[in-house]
C-alpha cells in the first residue's frame, strides 16, 4: 500500500480553512484498541513519523517531549499487540531505526482514516453551524419564541 500524501496534513492550513467556514469545528482524538486496551493512537502516530524523518528513537523521543523509555514503551507495547514490528535497528555505527514496510503501511494507513474521519467531522459541523447559526434560529418556525435570544 503506497500513499503519496504526507503523513500529516498542513494542521495551520486546515485550521484557517474552518474558521472562515464555520463557527463550530470538531475536536478529534482517534486511537485504536483492542480489549480496551490503547494500540495506536495520535502520539504513536507522531513518535513513528519522527523516528521516520530523523533514524532515532532518542530524538523522536525528545522532539515529542517523552523520555526515551516511555516512547520504546509505548512502541513495544504496541508491537507486541499487533503482532509484528514497525521499527527495526538497521546498519552498524551509527545504527539507525528505520520503519518496516508494515510500519510504513501502518502509519499511512492511520493517517489517512484520521484525515477522512476529519472531513467527515468538518463537513458535519459545517451543517450544525448553518442550522444552528444566529441568522437561522430568528427565521427558523420550529424553534419556539422565548428560544430566539437576539
Amino acid at each position: 500500500m503506497t500513499h503519496s500524501r504526507p503523513s500529516f496534513p498542513d494542521k495551520d492550513k486546515r485550521e484557517k480553512e474552518q474558521k472562515t467556514c464555520c463557527r463550530y469545528s470538531p475536536g478529534l482524538n482517534l486511537w485504536l484498541e483492542i480489549d480496551r486496551d490503547t494500540v495506536f493512537c495520535q502520539g504513536r502516530a507522531m513518535l513513528l513519523q519522527r523516528i521516520k524523518e530523523n533514524g532515532s528513537l532518542r530524538q523522536a523521543a525528545k522532539s515529542l517531549g517523552m523520555s526515551y523509555r516511555a516512547a520504546w514503551g509505548k512502541l513495544k507495547k504496541t508491537q507486541d499487540m499487533l503482532g509484528y514490528e514497525l521499527v527495526v535497528l538497521t546498519g552498524s555505527r551509527p545504527q539507525r531505526y528505520e520503519l518496516t514496510r508494515k510500519g510504513d503501511e501502518f502509519l499511512c494507513a492511520y493517517n489517512t482514516w484520521l484525515e477522512k474521519t476529519r472531513r467527515y467531522a468538518d463537513a458535519e459541523a459545517r451543517e450544525f453551524d448553518l442550522f444552528f447559526s444566529p441568522s437561522t434560529q430568528k427565521d427558523d418556525p420550529r424553534l419556539p419564541p422565548e428560544a430566539d435570544t437576539g
